[in-house]
């Protein structure tokens, strides 16, 4: 039996950053996601009112929404990346 699922599909404009796994980036827990998961290329930290594991694609590439940003940055997007210096090419 085939399940079928509603999929929404929205268009918003927000601010994207890049961000790695350094505590003066995130927390205490660098390597661990809002969502208790290990992060790994693909991941992005998102506004709170959208669920974890949604997907988000920047510029053509899809993300997962597994972490938060700080309250202070809650309309924004960053995405993961392996080094500091492709987070900041990034933005």
């Amino acid at each position: 039996m085939v399940e079928n699922k509603k999929i929404e599909t929205l268009l918003i404009l927000a601010t994207v950053t890049g961000y790695s796994s350094t505590e003066s980036q995130t927390d205490s827990t660098p390597h661990l996601t809002a969502s208790q998961k290990h992060v790994k290329e693909g991941m992005t930290a998102c506004p709170r009112k959208i669920p974890f594991g949604t997907k988000i694609e920047i510029a053509g590439k899809v993300y997962v929404c597994e972490d938060r940003m700080a309250l202070k940055n809650d309309g924004k997007f960053d995405v993961w990346f392996k080094s500091k210096k492709e987070a900041l090419d990034l933005g």
